[in-house]
């Protein structure tokens, strides 16, 4: 059998031409592959971008009218931000709070000058500085090799191709190409704590605020009125109580002073008396002394007497006149009901309860205790010193008195944030004066209040490490010292 020549050339030419579309299917197919994914990555890419820059430029706009507007504030505003999330949260606080307390919050975070530092006219320029695309990575396709040379098929030109179509209908990004960019300084800020002046406002001040507040509500049924007024009732109450407790305190103080004078001139006088040995001079002193206690009692019944009409009944009189309805806890009562009557000795009762345990916590005397007994009751006294010691009344001086441990607290915070103006330093001081961590966390927390317990344990946790590592490293230092010397 002959061969055939012109059959062989025919078929290989059919086998070639099969290779070559095989070969450029299965490139095309790989080119095809690598521009899905970068697709997927563009679209990945643009939907964090976006959720990112409007969650920054938002930042950007709650911090920039805080420092009032224009450049440097907005060149504040991004300082902060940059700082990340927690930075904004805690730096947000801590200015709104201060500018409601009436602070100027320019004296408290301020720049620092930089004279190469990028300035921005507006937010969009300072949150685009902030907020950038990622870039797609660069797709790296070496030479044709094997059949793709042999037949010319490149696949390199291929994706570039497909590409530029794909980049120029907006559907891929620009790849990152490496291309060395040159970095551009930002200014950044100082944050001054002592600068902060907490407002204490006075009892008068915050029902005069709470009142302009509830004339602002034109529903009068809303809840929100009936709230405000509840903390206007709540506040009057602790006004009067504490209206009440200041002149109670300063009439008894006097009072006892007064009894004080007379102690001591009557023990003058005994004295004096065992001193002298003429008969006449003994019955002189002794008239003296019977005259000064006689007095001494006729004060303090009067006092007594006093306090208990003024205090007691002036006040039932005052509320329950049995002619005009009177309110008492809520309920509103009508002269010649039962109710009335027994409210009326409720109320009574109340208000001797209350001069007896002011009496006792600012000091009662024997003729007082004689006067309780007899006017209100025996044992009232050692009741309500039974329900002091077991704590079931109040001690009226208590708000005073906290009010007071507030603003000592709130000068040792004062203190502390000038000597240690950011939270890292003040951990870090007390980590290195050997302080117990959990007391480093209670000083810390009272001397940066807005900042969070979380982060002030990170800062503890940090100081600790690098008071350990310190350590270490003074230790090899010494150790080398010795071997040197050796």
């Amino acid at each position: 059998m002959a061969f055939n020549f012109g059959a062989f050339l025919g078929g290989a030419a059919q086998q070639i031409t099969k290779d070559i579309d095989d070969e450029q299917k299965r490139v095309q197919l790989r080119v095809d592959k690598i521009l899905d994914k970068q697709q997927e990555l563009t679209i990945q890419n643009q939907k964090e971008y976006k959720a990112k820059k409007e969650k920054v430029q938002n930042q950007m706009n709650a911090l920039v009218p805080l420092f009032g507007g224009g450049p440097d504030a907005i060149a504040k505003a991004r300082s902060i931000v940059a700082g990340g999330d927690n930075h904004f949260n805690f730096m947000f606080k801590t200015l709104a709070e201060a500018q409601k307390d009436g602070n100027d919050i320019n004296q408290i975070y301020s720049l620092t000058p930089d004279a190469n530092a990028v300035g921005f006219e507006s937010v969009e320029d300072a949150t685009d500085s902030l907020v950038t695309m990622s870039k797609l990575p660069e797709v790296k396709l070496g030479e044709a090799t094997g059949m793709s040379k042999l037949f010319g098929i490149d696949a390199k030109s291929r994706f570039e191709r497909g590409r530029k179509e794909l980049e120029s209908a907006g559907l891929l990004d620009p790849v990152d190409t490496a291309v060395k960019t040159v970095d551009k300084v930002y200014q950044t800020g100082k944050l001054n704590l002592g600068a902060i002046q907490k407002e204490y406002k006075t009892l008068d001040q915050m029902i005069f605020g709470k009142i302009q507040e509830r004339n602002r509500i034109k529903d009068k049924s809303s809840t929100e009125y009936q709230n405000l007024t509840s903390q206007i009732d709540s506040l009057n109450t602790q006004k009067e109580e504490l209206d009440y407790s200041f002149k109670f305190r300063k009439d008894q103080d006097k009072y006892n002073r007064e009894q004080d004078t007379f102690n001591k001139t009557v023990k003058e006088k005994e004295l004096e008396l065992r001193e002298s040995k003429n008969e006449a001079s003994i019955n002189k002193i002794n008239a003296e002394i019977e005259e000064i206690k006689n007095k001494k009692k006729g004060k303090s019944d009067s006092h007594y007497q006093n306090l208990y009409k003024t205090d007691v009944i002036s006040q039932v009189q005052n509320k329950f006149d049995g002619r005009s309805p009177t309110t008492y806890k809520g309920v509103q009562l009508m002269p010649g009901e039962t109710q009335y009557d027994t409210a009326k000795e409720a109320y009574k009762k109340e208000l001797e309860n209350k001069l007896v345990k002011n009496l006792v916590i600012h000091g009662l005397d024997k003729n007082g205790t004689d006067f309780i007994e007899t006017q209100i009751g025996v044992g009232t006294v050692e009741k309500i010193k039974k329900e002091l010691v077991e704590g079931k009344a109040v001690d009226p001086f208590k708000k005073f008195d906290d009010e007071k441990t507030k603003k000592k607290l709130e000068k040792f915070r004062q203190d502390f944030i000038k000597k240690y103006p950011e939270p890292s330093s003040g951990a870090d001081a007390l980590v290195n004066q050997g302080k117990d961590r959990r007391q480093i966390l209670e000083t810390l927390k009272q001397a940066y209040p807005n900042a969070s317990e979380e982060d002030l344990v990170k800062l503890i946790v940090d100081a600790e490490n690098k008071k350990d590592a310190t350590q270490k490293t003074s230790m090899k230092n010494l150790k080398q010292a010795k071997r040197k010397t050796t």
